[in-house]
């Protein structure tokens, strides 16, 4: 689940082929990350770059893709500068000011870094706003963190 709160003229959204938009693939979804591989789009590397996605996941925050993704094996990706809340990380432990980069399963994990390390630095693609919290998104409640792309 991701949920937009800045606006979204502040952001840029492509729509990139990608084999995860496909039926019966079950990674990828809403506010999970991805990046380009191998000529591609598929699932985010650790320690790498990666873009959001932004097509539609089911409502109950579970995979799913709307139709038209079926249909034309595209996702929409966010690019750019936003602020949001996401269901997509697996440290429960991220604080605030937290540089967050995308671990081996999409999601987002607390960048490790040490004085001078400007590798780790260079491919965190968001920061922390919020801890993780009860959030209320589209008839439900998700434990989310808000953060805000780098």
């Amino acid at each position: 689940m991701f949920d937009l709160k800045s606006d979204l003229n502040l952001c840029n959204r492509l729509e990139v082929a990608s084999g995860l938009a496909v039926s019966g693939n079950t990674t990828g979804k809403q506010g999970s990350w991805i990046d380009y591989s191998d000529g591609g789009l598929g699932d985010a590397t650790s320690g790498r770059g990666a873009f959001m996605v932004w097509s539609e996941s089911n409502r109950d925050n579970t995979f799913g893709w709307t139709p038209d993704c079926n249909d034309t094996g595209k996702l929409t990706v966010l690019a750019g500068h936003f602020i949001g809340y996401t269901t997509e990380f697996t440290d429960a432990a991220i604080a605030v000011g937290d540089l967050l980069v995308v671990g081996a399963d999409g999601k987002l994990v607390e960048a490790t870094v040490a004085a001078g390390d400007t590798d780790t630095q260079a491919v965190a693609v968001a920061v922390c706003l919020g801890a993780a919290a009860n959030h209320k998104y589209v008839g439900g409640t998700y434990s989310s963190i808000k953060i805000m792309s780098l």
